[in-house]
C-alpha cells in the first residue's frame, strides 16, 4: 500500500488496533482510554489526532513533563498511526528522534496530530 489512507478510514483502523491492544494482558504506559484517547476529528489523509491529559506524576519539580514521558506518548501515537495505515500490522519503532520545541506543562490536556510523511519501503511519521 503506497497511498495514504483517508483520515476517516485510518481512524476506523486505529480504533480496531486500539481495541486489540486493550485485550492484551501486557499494558504498557500510556494506556488507551485512561491516559490517551483517539480524537474523532477530520484531518489530512494519513493523519490521526490523539489527546493526553498530563498530571504531576509525569513532571519534574518545575511542573514540566519529563521528556521520556513525551517520547513514550509520541512513540505510542506513531505506532497506532503506522499500524492502522498498514492494516493493523506490527510496526515496531526502529529509530525515534524527538526535538523538543516547547515544554509540556502538567495538568493540561495536550492534543497532538501525527501525519505519515512517507510510505513504501520505509514508513516515517511526524508528530507535532
Amino acid at each position: 500500500m503506497c497511498e495514504l489512507m483517508p483520515n476517516r478510514d485510518l481512524r476506523q483502523c486505529a480504533r480496531q488496533s486500539i481495541a486489540l491492544r486493550l485485550q492484551s494482558p501486557a499494558q504498557a504506559w500510556p494506556r488507551f482510554g485512561r491516559d490517551l484517547t483517539l480524537v474523532d476529528e477530520d484531518g489530512p489523509d494519513g493523519s490521526l489526532l490523539f489527546a493526553c491529559r498530563t498530571d504531576p506524576s509525569m513532571s519534574n519539580p518545575l511542573g514540566i513533563v519529563h521528556g521520556g514521558i513525551t517520547a513514550a506518548l509520541l512513540d505510542t501515537c506513531m505506532g497506532v498511526t503506522c499500524s492502522a495505515q498498514c492494516g493493523r500490522a506490527a510496526t515496531p519503532t526502529v529509530t525515534l528522534t524527538v526535538t523538543y520545541l516547547n515544554q509540556l506543562l502538567d495538568g493540561l490536556q495536550s492534543e497532538k496530530m501525527g501525519t505519515i510523511v512517507h510510505i513504501c519501503g520505509q514508513m516515517r511519521s511526524v508528530y507535532e
